[in-house]
């Protein structure tokens, strides 16, 4: 995908996760969003959800409120903005694109990432295996109880297959 705030995160190194940026949780901004990580060049915004299924008008409100408030701190900032939306499902909910087609009343660039929680804590698995992560025990630790809450929590599982027949990863 090309953008800018992604490619912004994927520039991140393990020392920028562990020295810049600012993690908070619940943090009241329009709307309280699961998780902000507030780096030098971006500002993630996370919001889990287990259940899809509420109202869809509250859903939809509650991600452009979320969003909106994010959009304002990195405009004041400048900064670049990820919003990401983790659920369980298998497909995109409708929702997103809802909330999106909501926010390009206002910002024509909006844009909410969706992945499934499998994705987040594969992608978190593979990412705690580097040599440099494993160099250094603090981000260590912290990858792997965030791996361990989300394996407690059933937000682990299967991301697809390997080349070999069977062979799922």
């Amino acid at each position: 995908e090309n953008d800018e705030a992604l490619a912004e995160m994927k520039n991140l190194d393990h020392q920028d996760i562990l020295h810049q940026p600012i993690i908070e949780l619940w943090k009241p901004m329009e709307g309280i969003p699961d998780v902000c990580i507030n780096t030098k060049k971006v500002l993630i915004v996370i919001e889990v959800k287990k259940d899809t299924e509420q109202p869809p008008k509250q859903y939809v409100e509650e991600l452009v409120g979320q969003y909106e408030g994010a959009s304002q701190k990195v405009k004041k900032e400048n900064k670049e903005l990820a919003y990401f939306l983790l659920t369980e499902g298998y497909e995109r909910p409708s929702v997103i694109k809802q909330a999106q087609d909501e926010l390009k009343n206002s910002d024509r660039n909006a844009r909410i990432y969706w992945r499934r929680w499998p994705q987040v804590w594969k992608w978190l698995s593979d990412i705690s295996e580097q040599q440099d992560v494993k160099a250094d025990n603090t981000v260590k630790s912290l990858l792997d109880a965030t791996i361990n809450l989300m394996e407690y929590n059933d937000m682990a599982g299967p991301t697809g297959f390997k080349e070999k027949w069977g062979d799922v990863r």
